[in-house]
């Protein structure tokens, strides 16, 4: 069945050149009609400062819980009106005033990363003009320094610093045209390999319907000699009772034959006067008596 398949594959290569070549040209023309964002990044660490009833692990994972802490907080409407009101200068219409549309457009342009074990996060805008994406990080960033107490609770242990300034990229970084052609391409030879493996089985299962469709049907010759032998069950019965049977209507004939032949063998014994004397019907019954008597 593998070697089938495979075949079939091969079989039907124009087939794969000419889809996978649809879904490469359709996957560009998405990827361009999409806005080109540029992309920064900023780095926090959060750090939880050892006292006499916290040793410097219990002070690390704490860090590291805030940093996760902080991450779902930059989502929050509350932290995005602080944004807002920052001293910032966002372009008219960067905030739309439907809340749910604003959230939608937060997670769309920002990206907060906590990194395991330690207490780094790192934040990522995107947006086409390079100098908003800039500016979006640095006020996220200013925020979480300066008002970020208000969020983990813990005071003055914990501190928040920027250890790596916003830094934006050269070009835009979304969407990746390489990227997505090269996942739309796996995700076209996938799809391609399960239409012919489906198509594969059903020609299999098919196959043997039409092939017992298109067989000649075999006939037994009829031997004329052993006709009781291909009978069977109550065909049979029916033949050999058949034979024991007597066929009454040559039987009859065959009687009839014989008698005659007796009287032309017996009429000459009958003398020419009793021909005369009787009838013919007589005559013939006078043979019959001297035949009984002889």
């Amino acid at each position: 069945m593998a070697i089938g398949f495979w075949s079939e594959l091969k079989r039907r290569w124009k087939q794969a050149v000419i889809f996978l070549g649809v879904v490469i040209v359709f996957t560009v023309v998405l990827s361009i009609l999409q806005p080109f964002e540029y992309e920064t990044k900023t780095k926090l660490l959060i750090i939880h400062r050892a006292s006499a009833s916290y040793d410097p692990f219990l002070s690390a994972k704490a860090a590291e819980r805030i940093s996760i802490s902080l991450s779902e907080v930059i989502y929050t409407s509350s932290f995005i009106s602080k944004v807002q009101n920052s001293d910032y200068n966002f372009p008219s219409g960067f905030f739309q005033e439907d809340p749910h549309v604003v959230r939608k457009d937060w997670k769309d342009r920002v990206k907060a990363n906590p990194l395991v074990q330690t207490g780094f996060l790192e934040i990522q805008t995107y947006h086409e003009d390079a100098a908003v994406s800039e500016k979006l990080a640095s006020a996220i960033a200013e925020v979480l320094v300066e008002q970020g107490s208000e969020y983990h609770g813990a005071g003055d242990v914990v501190s928040i610093q920027v250890i790596d300034a916003p830094v934006t990229s050269e070009r835009p970084v979304r969407p990746h045209i390489a990227l997505n052609v090269l996942a739309a391409l796996i995700l076209g030879v996938v799809v391609f390999i399960i239409f012919v493996l489906l198509k594969f089985k059903g020609d299999i299962n098919t196959t043997p319907i039409m092939m017992n469709a298109l067989m000649p049907v075999a006939r037994t010759p009829i031997n004329a000699s052993s006709g009781a032998n291909v009978s069977s069950g109550l065909g049979k019965t029916q033949a050999q009772e058949t034979k024991k049977q007597p066929v009454v209507g040559v039987t009859d004939a065959r009687e009839r034959r014989q008698n005659q032949s007796m009287e032309n063998v017996l009429a000459p014994k009958v003398s020419q006067p009793a021909r005369n004397q009787y009838p013919s019907g007589q005559a013939q019954q006078g043979t019959k008596v001297l035949i009984d008597l002889e």
